[in-house]
């Protein structure tokens, strides 16, 4: 029961982490490039990607040779449109779809961590055990988008701070409730 409580603080805890380093920080979104003509690439983005998803360009065609003379040419563009109609800024489902998904990956690394909790007999190690399970996550998915798919890797590093920041928090908090014995 100590842990359900735990879980629901640390998800409080990762959220108000969230708001300062996203709401408040405006450093990571200094790695983001601007369209020389927004107004211009919104309706390109309204006419061209007509639904919601991830586009590709150019495409993958069936015949490899036509593959590869697009990517040859270029340029190469990952197009995630999350919604083609818009949405407030401040979008409240967005915070309580956010805090639900740290519900279920915090009660995921108190599973983990209460598994291995013979292992992790302090207070110092199980916040260790989630900060270096944030590592690996970020390492492996973040560095992965920019070494598979290219992707800028400033952006990546943001995301990859927050991450760590944020298994590290929330781990503190965590690592109060899992039971030692």
């Amino acid at each position: 029961m100590r842990s359900v409580l735990g879980v629901f603080l640390a998800s409080l805890a990762l959220l108000f982490f969230g708001f300062l380093f996203w709401g408040l920080n405006p450093l990571p979104y200094q790695s983001w490039s601007k369209p020389t003509d927004e107004p211009g690439a919104m309706e390109a983005l309204r006419k061209h990607f007509p639904e919601r998803g991830t586009y590709f360009c150019p495409s993958f065609d069936a015949d490899p040779k036509v593959t590869d003379e697009k990517f040859r040419k270029g340029p190469l563009a990952f197009v995630f449109l999350l919604t083609p109609q818009g949405r407030p800024v401040e979008d409240p489902r967005i915070m309580i779809q956010g805090y639900l998904l740290s519900l279920v990956g915090l009660s995921l690394i108190t599973v983990q961590m209460r598994q291995v909790r013979t292992a992790l007999p302090t207070y110092r190690s199980r916040v260790l055990f989630a900060a270096v399970s944030g590592v690996i996550a970020s390492v492996m998915i973040l560095i992965g988008d920019v070494v598979w798919w290219q992707m800028p890797l400033p952006w990546k590093l943001w995301q990859g701070l927050y991450h760590v920041l944020g298994w590290t928090i929330s781990g503190a908090v965590l690592a109060r409730f899992v039971e030692d014995k």
